[in-house]
């Protein structure tokens, strides 16, 4: 009875070994270069760069202000409380000048990191519709990027690379086509 317990319980591992896969299937994808490639993404950070530009452009503008300001301000004799009265001034206006620099920073980091989120969500989305369209169990993120042997620090990420190796396991364009609505062009 013991060796027909055995037969049945090696018979049903067997047969349930030859109707699951050999193991996981895995892919790799280049969520960086999918960034960097990725039209919506590149058009938003290009808006918050002119954003910046214009930013700093007004900054500059306001501290040539400053600087007039600071050179009329010679004019008057050092103890009258017109000087005074300006001094103020142009401490209130230069600290209110930093404090609009702080915000706007503030801001545009902000809004960077919400771009940055969105499409880092849309983009997790896509793989995992690819992956379970193709069965893939696990996607590994991984730099694609050639390894620059003049830049120590790039060296140093490439020898800290998690995935190390892959063959024909690279699903980064088929996401990135995806996304873009170039797929099959």
């Amino acid at each position: 009875v013991a060796s027909t317990i055995a037969d049945v319980n090696v018979c049903g591992v067997v047969a349930q070994a030859q109707q699951q896969p050999a193991g996981s299937r895995v892919a790799v994808v280049d969520v960086t270069y999918i960034l960097e490639n990725h039209l919506r993404f590149k058009q938003e950070i290009e808006g918050m760069k002119k954003e910046v530009k214009d930013f700093d452009s007004y900054m500059q503008q306001e501290q040539v202000r400053i600087r007039k300001l600071a050179e009329a301000l010679r004019e008057f004799n050092p103890t009258s409380a017109e000087f005074r009265q300006r001094e103020e001034e142009l401490a209130r206006i230069t600290n209110e000048l930093k404090l609009q620099g702080q915000i706007k920073k503030k801001e545009l980091l902000l809004d960077e990191a919400k771009t940055l989120a969105e499409v880092y969500q849309e983009v997790v989305a896509e793989i995992t519709r690819i992956a379970q369209a193709n069965r893939i169990d696990l996607v590994l993120n991984f730099d694609s990027a050639e390894i620059d042997p003049r830049d120590r620090g790039g060296v140093l990420r490439g020898v800290n690379r998690m995935v190390v190796f892959q063959n024909q396991l690279n699903i980064t364009h088929l996401v990135l086509n995806s996304l873009t609505g170039t797929a099959g062009r």
